[in-house]
């Protein structure tokens, strides 16, 4: 295989490359919406596809959103630009379509676009292929394009916007218009992207002046957010209880986790580049402040340092490569093994998004609570379900992972945990009370680990053991629970 791979390597043209990079890419991308397909009866990947493809009906209907009606006390929407783009192709074809298809074009336009601005950067067509082609197979990418989520558009709205900006002409104008809409996405990637920019300004000074038109461009648009919100928001809250080794691992069940041998590669091309570490010491800084993003705020910020860890592992990859062997067949089972690695962390990250819920059992829980359930009751559940109730239920929930990054949603979101977490039946009815709770979702993954560790703890004891709680349904593991008492709507 590595013998084939240097032969190829070593042909490689332009166009022979990027048609092999889109259509890896294509293939990736494919799969689990394939697998969904034929064993899941098409139903569409993940929880934040459904927020998309609700508030986006919505939107066609209303022509315009003020509220969510589907959080309790119709708190108010969170304006997403996507929703607007979405509608607007919604007015040829199907959402249900576009939520499928739009994902895997972002992917692949990502993917020529990614390939293209390092070709400004990056004059070896080998060193280049293989990076994109690194970047192909990271676990991020398969997560982030396989499905719909905000990170999907941002991500590639941020990719073209900095590809118009290195571009001649007038074109960095429409890439600073482009990069303006960050602050609707958080405020972090905002100061990211900026950095990025200030950054690739300082070594092209012709340039300075879009730096300025961005600048401009970015302070009316946080204008508009502080106008809607009062508030810009530091993260997209992301749920996944995991320690500090399972979020960095893709394989131990991060989401925006890395393949250790990308790990490994990158290490290997970051270690070769110190020879010349002054020439690098800017990426090590954007490489840095992805870290800390990521470590201190939210995994989500790992995209960004996919980008600079598969350019290292693009580095690392080469360095191995032309490096002299004292043994011909270590470095080829050496190498072999690295991709055989990178291989199996795609294929990994493929099968676990085809497996990413709602599951058949999931569904007909939802439909039942949308048929015996009244249309205001409001219920509680871990927030990474939020969605699927809102879509399938038809029923209102406290807080999503959307309204959970605003201080309200926030505060909102510590009140559900204290509640998960109370054995004493008056302090527990005093939080349903406020919060004029009717019923609970309670599913074997929150009993599990997800929000509690054993099936006695906190308010699973108070469900089981209390007058006040009615079991209404049960059926795999999946339980519906009514509050009998509520003392401030009786």
């Amino acid at each position: 295989m590595i013998d084939y791979l240097d032969k190829h390597l070593r042909k490689l043209t332009e166009k022979q490359a990027l048609i092999v990079l889109v259509c890896l890419a294509l293939l990736v991308l494919v799969l689990p919406t394939l697998i969904r397909l034929f064993f899941f009866d098409g139903i569409m990947v993940g929880s934040e596809s459904y927020y998309h493809l609700r508030m986006t009906s919505l939107l066609q209907n209303q022509e315009s959103i003020s509220v969510d009606p589907l959080l309790s006390g119709n708190r108010y929407y969170l304006l997403n630009p996507y929703h607007y783009f979405l509608a607007f192709f919604g007015t040829f074809v199907s959402l249900e379509v576009l939520s499928v298809v739009f994902p895997v074009l972002f992917g692949l336009g990502t993917v020529i676009l990614f390939y293209f601005t390092l070709k400004e950067f990056i004059k070896n067509l080998q060193t280049r292929f293989l990076i994109v082609l690194f970047f192909v197979l990271s676990p991020i990418f398969v997560y982030v394009f396989s499905h719909q989520q905000s990170t999907t558009f941002f991500l590639s709205l941020s990719v073209l916007g900095f590809f118009f900006f290195t571009r001649k002409g007038k074109w960095p104008v429409i890439g600073a218009i482009l990069l303006a809409f960050m602050p609707f996405f958080g405020i972090l990637h905002t100061l990211f992207v900026l950095t990025l920019i200030s950054i690739y300004v300082s070594t092209h000074r012709k340039k300075i002046v879009y730096l300025f038109v961005y600048f401009f461009l970015l302070a009316i648009v946080i204008g508009i957010v502080l106008n809607n919100y009062n508030i810009l928001f530091f993260q997209r809250s992301f749920f996944q209880n995991l320690g500090i080794i399972e979020q960095t691992f893709s394989d131990l069940g991060s989401w925006y986790g890395f393949s250790l041998f990308l790990l490994i590669l990158s290490s290997i091309g970051l270690i070769k580049s110190w020879v010349k570490k002054y020439d690098h010491v800017l990426m090590y800084l954007l490489i840095l402040i992805a870290f800390i993003f990521s470590s201190f705020f939210d995994l989500t910020y790992n995209i960004y340092s996919n980008f600079f860890l598969c350019i290292y592992a693009g580095f690392g990859f080469i360095s191995l490569w032309r490096m002299k062997w004292g043994l011909s067949q270590l470095k080829k089972m050496s190498l072999f093994l690295l991709i055989l690695g990178l291989l199996f962390s795609a294929t990994s990250t493929i099968s676990r998004v085809s497996h990413y819920g709602p599951s058949d059992e999931m569904l007909m829980s939802l439909e039942w609570m949308n048929e015996n359930l009244p249309e205001e009751g409001v219920i509680v559940t871990s927030p990474e379900y939020a969605y699927w109730v809102h879509y399938y239920a038809q029923k209102k929930t406290l807080v999503d992972p959307e309204f959970s990054q605003t201080l309200r949603g926030r505060a909102i979101l510590k009140d559900m945990n204290v509640l998960f977490d109370i054995r004493r039946e008056n302090k527990a009815m005093q939080f349903i009370d406020k919060y004029k709770i009717q019923y609970f979702l309670i599913t074997p993954e929150m009993k599990e680990s997800l929000v509690w560790q054993r099936e006695d703890q906190g308010l699973l004891f108070l469900l089981e053991n209390s007058e006040n709680f009615k079991k209404l349904y049960q059926d795999q593991g999946i339980e519906v629970w009514q509050v009998l008492e509520l003392k401030s709507s009786q």
